[in-house]
């Protein structure tokens, strides 16, 4: 599943998941510049509260731009990214 935090509170995120869930958080570096939800620091800051509160982060993901469709599936078959797509 995907959920996007523009539309939710963290605890509605977390109500969606289990502790045992395999979690990427997935950030775009062009969404900070113009509705401050992208970056390396937001995506660090929910990823550590995410596994603070006991949840299973298995990647972090920065991308330069998530709406670039062309990018998100490239993930899917780069051998270093693969494994978590």
């Amino acid at each position: 599943m995907i959920f996007s935090l523009r539309n939710q509170t963290y605890n509605e995120l977390t109500e969606k998941l289990d502790k045992d869930d395999k979690i990427v958080v997935w950030a775009c570096n062009f969404c900070v510049k113009f509705c401050g939800l992208g970056g390396r620091d937001n995506m660090n800051a929910l990823a550590d509260r995410l596994e603070g509160d006991g949840y299973n982060v298995v990647r972090r993901e920065l991308i330069g731009m998530s709406c670039l469709q062309d990018l998100v599936r490239k993930r899917k078959n780069e051998e270093s990214t693969a494994q978590f797509f």
